[in-house]
């Protein structure tokens, strides 16, 4: 019996399932970040005007902010560019 290498994976996929994989949790991700921002700047915007400012909130608002920022960057950037160019010719 042989035991897996420091670079073998215990699930081996074929290399189109895994870019797909890839791909698809990418999307999700991105998905997530983008609903949450939206979703926290919309109650940081629509809250009371007597209600005093939440702590909370405001670092929820800006931790996310820097997520939709890396999110933006990723679509923008050459990480999904390379992930999109490898996808399977549709026939």
């Amino acid at each position: 019996m042989t035991t897996p290498g420091p670079t073998s994976s215990p699930i081996s996929l074929p290399e189109p399932t895994r870019d797909a994989v890839r791909l698809i949790g990418a999307i999700v991700i991105s998905v997530l970040v983008v609903l949450c921002f939206g979703i926290v700047l919309t109650l940081w915007i629509e809250r009371p005007a007597g209600l005093p400012s939440s702590e909370g909130l405001n670092i929820l608002l800006g931790a996310l902010g820097s997520n939709f920022t890396v999110v933006v960057q990723y679509w923008m950037g050459t990480s999904a560019k390379d992930l999109i160019a490898k996808r399977p010719e549709q026939s």
